[in-house]
């Protein structure tokens, strides 16, 4: 698999690590007077919003291709990072952020969406649906989780409004995201158990990564000059190049079989209609993908 690494955000993580290297030897070395560093370490939530958590409407949101962004169905997840604070004035400050956010995948609308599409398939002009009681159609989707790490640097404006005890901030950063697309593995069975005779496919979209801009907007407050209460915006747009591949297998016993409304056939012709439509259902050439990552993280951060 061919993953597309840009330059450009290269450069970035390394002007980011220059950076918060810097600025910790910096503060370490001047006077801790002229300087106010702190560390903060940072856990909660990840919520998925926009195209990131969208559910999947039909079988197509869930196979991207070279003109479509699938849907996320991402859901509710966690947060945890850390952010480098270098203050130097009252109100302004520079920050370097990085954060790993971990979401599942609703695996339950998926299956559904896929069995759904199973069902409005159509056998020798028949819908599958209506062949569903004599038939044995069983479908499985299973995704791998989402991971998406941040690494971001920008300004932070802080607003004293009890001071030592309650500040109000917003920050606005740019940087870069690691974005892990997760496996998925959808599985189609066809069966007639009174003949021992079935049909399985297995769709498996491998795992891909790549590097590319993000941005964050934030905003919340501080208590204590410790505990800092945020809610932050994070967006990027990752490209993913895919390569998905499909393995069927047949297991049958020769004879003829009657359908309702297809009349004779064998069992041979029916696995070969079976393995044809699924195959033919699915892409697996390589597809190259954008996809929308947008969250609100929700955290609780304690300063050292």
């Amino acid at each position: 698999m061919h993953v597309r690494t840009p330059h450009r955000p290269s450069l970035l993580f390394l002007f980011c690590t220059v950076l918060l290297c810097a600025s910790t030897h910096y503060v370490y070395t001047q006077d801790s007077q002229a300087i106010d560093h702190q560390l903060i370490l940072r856990a909660g939530l990840a919520r998925p919003i926009a195209n990131f958590a969208a559910l999947p409407s039909t079988l197509d949101d869930l196979l991207p291709n070279n003109d479509r962004i699938p849907s996320g169905a991402a859901e509710l997840g966690v947060t945890a990072g850390l952010t480098s604070l270098l203050r130097f004035s009252q109100n302004f400050a520079l920050s370097l952020s990085a954060d790993i956010n971990y979401n599942t995948f609703n695996n339950a609308v998926a299956e559904q969406q896929l069995r759904s599409a199973v069902l409005s398939a159509s056998l020798g002009g028949v819908n599958l649906g209506v062949l569903s009681t004599l038939l044995g159609i069983n479908t499985r989707y299973q995704s791998q989780p989402y991971l998406h790490t941040f690494l971001t640097s920008g300004l932070r404006y802080d607003l004293p409004v009890l001071m030592g005890l309650l500040n109000i901030y917003a920050c606005a950063e740019a940087g870069m995201l690691y974005g892990i697309a997760p496996q998925t593995e959808a599985n189609i069975s066809v069966s007639l158990p009174f003949l021992m005779w079935r049909a399985d496919a297995t769709l498996t979209r491998p795992q891909a990564n790549t590097l590319t801009f993000a941005y964050k907007l934030g905003a919340g407050a501080t208590l204590f000059d410790r505990i800092h209460l945020g809610v932050t915006y994070a967006f990027s747009q990752p490209s993913y190049t895919v390569t998905p591949t499909i393995r069927t297998a047949i297991t049958e016993v020769q004879g003829m079989l009657t359908l309702p409304g297809l009349g004779t056939i064998s069992t041979q012709t029916l696995a070969n209609i079976l393995a044809g439509a699924i195959t033919s259902a699915f892409q697996t050439t390589p597809v190259q993908y954008q996809f929308l990552v947008q969250l609100f993280q929700l955290t609780v951060g304690y300063a050292f």
